[in-house]
């Protein structure tokens, strides 16, 4: 009887390692199609309000329509709003009650930037951003930064987005053409502006300069 269990062990095993190797394939070749998208929200009294929720629901539509995964994250201190779309965790509900509430209440945050670079790392590696090789799972993945004056006043560009973009070597994959990184600048030009030539730094590492540029939006 025993032996009997055995064989049929062994033939379950010989049955369920191709399947599953089949399983991963298939996961990875879907990942392959699919364009990963990560929204970072940091609200100051400088935005225009209607412009900002106008673009955020842009974002959602366009995620729901295409059926593609998505992470949205809007800082606020140690405690983000995080709303995941076609994730393992997927919560989407909060993106209205959670998300555009919050931000239709107070158009103002507390960013820590050390705490968000470190959540924002940890969330890619949750979601298996990259293999063990460094190769992007996904066929694509934009990065959406939706920032103000105070943002950049206090060098959170460089302490969040740069230290983003070093830490993913994001210059390898937007020359493989598989990143983006996009910064809306939303403040009115009569409330100031940034450095158009150098918005990370006169040291211009990896051309961040030229590969991310901001752009000025209501």
């Amino acid at each position: 009887m025993k032996r009997k269990y055995l064989l049929l062990l062994t033939l379950f095993l010989g049955l369920s390692v191709p399947a599953m190797a089949q399983e991963e394939q298939e996961v990875k070749d879907e990942r392959a199609g699919q364009t990963f998208r990560f929204v970072y929200v940091a609200p100051d009294n400088t935005m225009t309000q209607q412009g900002l929720l106008a673009a955020l629901n842009d974002h959602r539509n366009h995620v729901v329509s295409e059926g593609s995964p998505a992470i949205f994250y809007m800082a606020r201190g140690t405690d983000p709003i995080i709303v995941r779309f076609n994730l393992g965790e997927d919560n989407r509900a909060e993106f209205e009650s959670e998300l555009l509430y919050n931000l239709k209440q107070n158009m103002s945050t507390k960013v820590e930037a050390n705490y968000d670079r470190q959540r924002i790392m940890e969330l890619l590696s949750q979601y298996d951003f990259v293999d063990e090789e460094g190769n992007c799972h996904y066929g694509k993945t934009e990065f959406d930064f939706h920032v103000g004056k105070s943002f950049w006043d206090r060098n959170n560009n460089e302490a969040v987005i740069g230290s983003l973009f070093f830490g993913l070597n994001a210059a390898k994959y937007m020359d493989e053409g598989q990143m983006l990184f996009n910064v809306f600048f939303r403040c009115p030009p009569s409330k100031g502006g940034i450095d158009r030539e150098v918005p990370f730094g006169v040291q211009n590492v990896d051309n961040i300069n030229h590969r991310v540029i901001p752009q000025a939006v209501d």
